[in-house]
């Protein structure tokens, strides 16, 4: 029996954000072609704490002067938080302004101007030239937007913005409640405060597209009906505000786009909308032939090019991207995709980062997502709030299946509560309803049992998904060394974790090999099980990395829940490679043990290979089959155990065979005395824009090179420092935990060369050196389109070059790239992460690494 079958296209709320630079028409392009922008405001901000309360509302005045104030950029945190300590009360206390200028220029054509928020914890109260735009407390996690447009001065002249964003505890919103006090069960993870996510003034004509979250009918939302192999067609329902003062005729037209440029179908409508008034169209395509289906492993996307003319010309432009897939839950044979079966095997993620709580880059939301792909997984519960939308539109791009929910933990609140919770749980669905990689809406407190009132937002809001823990069973899963997954088509949501914690190192030792082999094994477990019961929808681990908890407070675990594949640094546990040798396909080898003459003298090796070998100071220990038991019998690739070895100081080699070759192989030394520090950042270029950051991580190593373990007790304090124009961000009495720890570096308003620097008493220093770069203009337009787009519904583009010259910012040439395949060479890592030029034969291009998308 089918549970609920779903049919529909998606779209991320993605800009196309190519900049013309040096284009004979790019001021035509930017100013008048380009009718709607979203400028970012992310930089520039002056900010100061107000704890007391006591300014009330002076930080508003234009007179108000905030000379004193601290210049920072979003995203931003209120308060540095410290792992290894437990003053958590302080981060639901604090209080922060945030002022910034702005001006329209003169020869901008704007009709008009609204602030974006895609997030601020948790009471946002907006001013503009001293008048209160309004105030936003439905939750601290939903985008939200104010209409300026009556607010700002005449062109050409100075506004200033004012924001105060209130984090303390407030029983009216979601997910705190009245029993947000920790002796009354506080929340389990932390609510950080802060303007932590990207903030736009954004410019459209009078006839404009409305933001889809601010009524149920608003914005753009695209569905389809008959998809098959062979067919899609395709709906767009598109709600239009006539801002004028009269009547006006209004023309909706709508170019689909396949995944390889090419048109797919064009739309039109039209009607005439009186005046102040929203009018919704319902456009639909003709069949469009062989679609190309969206899926986690081939996530294919359309684009929808979307055109509003009120008859002298176009006045407001949007462009989405757009995925096809089907799904189903059934009762007997779990989930299908695309008419398949289809196991979904995913973990829980949060947002939030060390030190910087919620203030994420879209940078490291976008490298968190890759974790997951790159270990395999195929889906992801967004745990417990909705996410950022950037985050949403890369799993859109790399092919990830998301679970998304309202602003819940375990606790219910008073009326306004529950009207604050539905009202951020529609908002959620109506900005992301059109994302392909949402495929479920959780419509329940956390885990708990169907909540009709959630359950009947969401079918109000969406007719094309499945609701969790109504229409389909959506529970925890925790039952010790009994790997019970749920069957009937249920989608297991959390597993293991909870149950299993696992410390990269112990307090008192400094080994946890046992400890982190013993909560992969509960991990395959669970998985082996899913896979045995096929009427099983999936499972999810909780959760992908460690996370700050008010719930795991007792020393030495000073407020840590170590629940995840990774820790709180991003540093991977065994866990993490289990999954990689389950569920990818590249040859893999990892040994789950340290060496040591604390670690088990069972050896177990996780491999997608044949066969293993494994090679004790060079003498081979056999090479042998996959193990075979009633806990790995299903999966696809079993762990190897060598049993029987005798200690002996020195290294391990597993070698993988494939088909009897030798294809990979990883080796462990055992830890000799440590000798140096080493240092290693994700990034070696960054925006000088005041936000952006990489992580760099800390080993002690020994002359092999091997990181050189240490218990927590006997973590010896580490020194930091920078030169050059950034700063670093960490513990305040920073130790090398474990041996392995790592920091922040973030880069400040000016270009140059940054050079980290760290110091443990009697290893030296280590030293790692990143690069800040001029950040490219965020304003961005829809000024491109793919080649045969309607001359009349859109602005007609410069036909497609076939190659693309990238240089960086110095003129540096990186490589020659298809025009067509750019993007994915960003996607995948082939060219770094920076600012760039792209010279396209049509003009210079800026591209930005992680905002941009060049669409020739």
């Amino acid at each position: 029996m089918s549970i609920r079958t779903n049919i529909f296209v998606g779209s991320a709320f993605l800009f196309l954000t190519t900049i013309l630079l040096n284009h004979p028409c790019a001021y035509i392009a930017r100013h008048q072609l380009a009718h709607r922008t979203m400028r970012s405001l992310n930089a520039g901000w002056k900010y100061a704490a107000d704890n007391s309360k006591a300014l009330a509302e002076t930080p508003a005045s234009t007179a108000f002067s905030d000379a004193g104030w601290e210049t920072v950029s979003v995203p931003h945190y209120l308060r540095k938080f410290n792992i290894s300590s437990e003053d958590h009360e302080r981060n639901r206390t604090e209080i922060g302004w945030y002022r910034r200028h702005f001006t329209i220029k003169a020869k901008e054509s704007v009709d008009a101007v609204f602030l974006e928020f895609q997030g601020a914890m948790q009471v946002t109260d907006v001013w503009v030239n001293g008048r209160h735009a309004g105030q936003f407390a439905v939750s601290g996690f939903n985008s939200f937007h104010f209409d300026i447009t009556s607010l700002i001065n005449d062109r050409g002249k100075d506004n200033v913005i004012a924001v105060r964003v209130d984090n303390s505890e407030n029983a009216d919103i979601p997910p705190d409640g009245p029993k947000a006090k920790r002796q009354s069960g506080h929340n389990d993870f932390f609510l950080f405060g802060g303007l932590y996510r990207d903030v736009f003034l954004t410019t459209t004509g009078n006839l404009r597209i409305t933001y889809p979250w601010s009524d149920a009918q608003a914005g753009i939302r695209v569905t389809t009906s008959d998809l098959s192999q062979s067919s899609a067609t395709v709906s767009i329902e598109a709600t239009v505000k006539n801002g004028n003062a009269s009547s006006r005729e209004c023309t909706v037209a709508v170019t689909i786009v396949d995944p390889s440029g090419a048109p797919a179908a064009t739309m039109r409508e039209s009607s005439r909308i009186a005046a102040s008034a929203p009018h919704t169209f319902t456009l639909k395509s003709p069949a469009i032939p062989n679609p190309a289906l969206w899926s986690p492993e081939s996530p294919s996307l359309y684009k929808a090019v979307i055109t509003i003319n009120d008859g002298s010309g176009p006045v407001d432009d949007y462009a989405t991207t757009l995925g096809m897939r089907r799904f189903e839950f059934d009762q007997s044979r779990g989930f299908l995709l695309n008419g398949k079966p289809y196991k979904l095997i995913g973990t829980n993620l949060h947002q939030f980062m060390p030190w910087v709580g919620n203030a994420v880059t879209n940078r490291y939301h976008r490298r968190r997502v890759d974790d997951i792909k790159s270990i395999g997984c195929n889906w992801i519960r967004l745990s417990h709030y909705p996410h950022d939308p950037d985050l949403l539109d890369h799993c859109d791009r790399v092919g990830l299946l998301c679970l998304a929910e309202g602003p819940t933990w375990m606790h219910e609140g008073n009326a306004a509560w529950w009207n604050n919770l539905e009202q951020s749980f529609r908002r959620m669905i109506r900005r992301d309803r059109n994302h392909p990689c949402i495929f479920i809406w959780n419509a329940c407190i956390n885990h708990s049992t169907c909540n009709s009132r959630l359950n009947d937002a969401a079918h109000e809001e969406d007719t094309t998904r499945p609701t969790g823990q109504c229409d389909v069973p959506a529970p925890m899963c925790f039952c010790g060394d009994n790997p019970c997954v749920p069957d009937n088509g249920a989608l297991c949501i959390e597993h293991t974790g909870h149950q299993y914690a696992a410390r990269r190192f112990d307090f008192h030792q400094n080994i946890a090999d046992a400890e982190m082999l013993h909560t992969a094994r509960q991990h395959w477990k669970k998985i082996n099980a899913a896979y045995k019961t096929h009427s099983n929808a999936g499972v999810a681990g909780w959760c992908m990395y460690d996370y700050k908890s008010y719930h795991q407070a007792s020393d030495p675990d000073i407020g840590m829940a170590f629940h995840g594949f990774s820790d709180i640094y991003l540093i991977p546990k065994y866990t993490w490679h289990w999954y990689r040798s389950e569920l990818t396909e590249a040859p893999m080898v990892f040994v789950a043990n340290s060496w040591r003459s604390q670690s088990p003298t069972d050896v177990t090796v996780f491999s997608n290979c044949d066969r293993v070998e494994l090679l004790v100071n060079g003498t081979s220990a056999g090479t042998q089959s996959p193990d075979n038991s009633s806990h790995t019998d299903h999966l696809k690739h079993p762990p190897f155990t060598f049993t029987g070895l005798a200690y002996a100081e020195g290294e391990i080699v597993a070698r993988g065979y494939v088909n009897g070759r030798p294809t990979t192989e990883h080796s462990v030394r055992t830890p000799l005395t440590a000798e140096r520090l080493k240092l290693a950042a994700d990034y070696d270029t960054l925006y000088a824009d005041g936000a952006d950051f990489t992580r760099v991580v800390v080993s002690q190593v020994d002359a092999n090179g091997t990181v050189v373990p240490v218990a927590w007790e006997k973590a010896p304090a580490l020194t930091l420092s920078i030169t050059g124009p950034g700063s670093v961000i960490a513990d305040d009495r920073f130790r090398l935990y474990g041996g392995q720890v790592a920091f922040l570096v973030k880069a400040g308003m000016q270009t140059g060369t940054m050079t980290a620097t760290a110091k443990v008493t009697g290893l030296g220093d280590g030293t790692a050196s990143i690069v800040s770069v001029k950040p490219v203009d965020d304003i961005a337009t829809n000024v491109h389109l793919p080649r045969g787009a309607p001359k009349n519904s859109v602005v007609a583009a410069p036909r497609t070059p076939r190659t693309i010259a990238v240089y960086t910012p110095t003129g540096r040439r990186i490589r020659t790239v298809a025009a067509a395949s750019l993007r994915r060479a960003f996607d995948a890592g082939n060219l770094p992460a920076g600012a760039y030029v792209c010279k396209t034969g049509f003009g210079m291009h800026a591209v930005r690494r992680e905002r941009a998308i060049l669409v020739p």
